[in-house]
């Protein structure tokens, strides 16, 4: 999704604070950061600015994280589940039909094999996800994109993708939770998501 997209789009009516409530899942020790007491959340939290110096001097073991710390594992695109509103699932819907519609001999081979497809219904910034910025700090979230002085200067901007999988054998979601990914695979090849592969679809064919 284009920056003017992202403006354009009517979800970014809901405050960002409502967002947090009710679309992620963060349990008390959350998956990004690890098994971590609220106070030593806290001090994550504290001492971001702490982590970011570091990174300066690692060059690119902050870009470029070797490994995971999440549930999905380091194959994995996604780093949380997140529930959709039902706009967000009425438009991936849309999406879907479309990149299946208008898939070319190509596309039509490669879902064949892979009957699960990915679709973005929405994209957020990393400051809108609840612990997102310290696990990107300490290298525990799958980055699968290259962001350079973005990611040490204003981590909070750099995007991620909201996916909804679809079966393409129902025609249906393939579970009721997407999956949140920073970087995503070129339109129209498989990836992991949160433990499925699927073809990435993107927006669909517009």
């Amino acid at each position: 999704m284009a920056v003017s997209e992202t403006l354009r789009s009517p979800f970014r009516a809901f405050s960002r604070a409502h967002s947090a409530a009710s679309r992620f899942s963060v349990p008390k020790n959350s998956d990004i950061l690890g098994p971590a007491s609220d106070n030593s959340c806290r001090t994550v939290q504290r001492s971001l600015l702490f982590f970011v110096l570091i990174s300066l001097g690692c060059g690119s073991c902050a870009l470029y994280p070797r490994t995971s710390g999440t549930r999905f594992g380091p194959d994995d695109y996604a780093f949380m589940r997140a529930q959709p509103y039902p706009q967000e699932t009425l438009l991936a819907q849309k999406r879907f039909q479309n990149f299946i519609r208008r898939a070319d001999a190509k596309g039509r081979s490669t879902l064949a094999v892979t009957p699960f497809v990915a679709v973005r219904a929405y994209q957020l910034n990393a400051s809108e996800v609840p612990g997102l910025i310290p696990g990107m700090a300490l290298g525990r979230v799958p980055m699968k994109a290259f962001y350079g002085a973005d990611l040490l200067n204003n981590p909070g901007s750099v995007p991620v993708e909201f996916l909804l999988i679809f079966d393409q054998r129902t025609g249906r979601l393939a579970a009721p939770d997407g999956v949140l990914i920073i970087g995503s695979p070129l339109k129209g090849k498989v990836g992991r998501f949160g433990g499925v592969w699927a073809v990435y679809a993107d927006g669909g064919w517009w």
